[in-house]
Formats: C-alpha cells, structure tokens, sequence
C-alpha cells in the first residue's frame, strides 16, 4: 500500500540543473504551452486539485492510466506551505516511434509509473509540478520527466496556465 512515508524507487527532490522542485525553469527555458482557462479563479483551480478524486480522473482521461494508488494531499517536510503528493500507476506506452527505434530497443505496451506532485498555493498563482519514472521502459529507471505549471489570474475571470518539460538524466 502506498502512503506519504513509502519509498519509491527513483529519487524526487530536486528539479532539473539542482534547482529546488518548485522552482520554474530559467527565462531561456521556453514554455512547452500555455493556455487561458475561462470563468475560472485561482482559489477555484487550488481546491480542484486538492480534491481527493481529481487527479486520478484526470490520470484516467489524459494517460489512459490504470491501478492508480495515490496518497493524499500533505504538508510537505521540506518546504513550508506545500502540499505533496505521491502516485503509483500503469499506464499505455506509446507505440508511435520509427521503425528505426523500435528495431533497437524492445518497447512494453505499457509502463509503471511513480510521481510525485507538488502544489504551493499563493495569493496571486498556484504553482504546481510533478516528476514522472517510468519503471519498464528501456533505461526508465535512469530519468525522470520533471513537469511544472503556473496558473495565475487572467484578463476577464480567466487563469493563465504556463507549463514547461524538463528531462532529469
């Protein structure tokens, strides 16, 4: 059974160059997307992802993920004011790589999952980031896909998402 205090097999603190997990990427970095969520507010977004049936709804829209085990929500140890939260899951591997790729390394059909997600609620934005390892797939065990969003108020009771994509090796 996963719970907060569980061991996973890949190591979680930090973000990508040493930088401290929740902290964007540098300005030269440039955002993967970035798009305005309509009649949404700040407070409203926090208390969706806070919820405890959210984000294994969405795991199962987006990823197409199975045997979700998810911890919930906690103070973090490290790091005043932020909320952590640790998932185990199965999910599709995707079968779209070139010939050329798939002749060289064996790709399973689908892949266990570990992350962890932080959330750090603000006044004037919620950052949120998690950090992926994908446990079957050839050398899955030695990166991690390091994600980080902000939402921040918008123009016209909107919120700004921004989100970038980070390789840790």
């Amino acid at each position: 059974s996963l719970s907060v205090d569980s061991k996973l097999s890949c190591v979680y603190i930090d973000a990508p160059g040493g930088r401290q997990s929740l902290a964007l990427p540098p300005q030269s970095e440039a955002p993967v997307g970035s798009e305005t969520l309509a009649a949404m507010d700040i407070a409203g977004i926090a208390a969706k992802l806070q919820s405890e049936n959210w984000l294994a709804k969405f795991l199962q829209q987006a990823k197409q993920a199975t045997d979700i085990s998810a911890t919930p929500w906690s103070a973090s140890k490290r790091s005043a004011g932020v909320m952590v939260r640790k998932v185990t899951f199965t999910m599709p591997v995707p079968q779209d790589f070139p010939r050329a790729v798939t002749r060289l390394v064996n790709l399973p059909m689908e892949t266990k999952v570990s992350a962890v997600f932080r959330m750090h609620q603000q006044p004037d934005r919620v950052l949120l980031t998690v950090q992926f390892c994908s446990h079957d797939v050839p050398y899955g065990e030695n990166f991690h896909i390091h994600e980080s969003m902000v939402l921040k108020p918008g123009f016209c009771d909107s919120v700004d998402a921004t989100r970038w994509v980070e390789v840790m090796w």
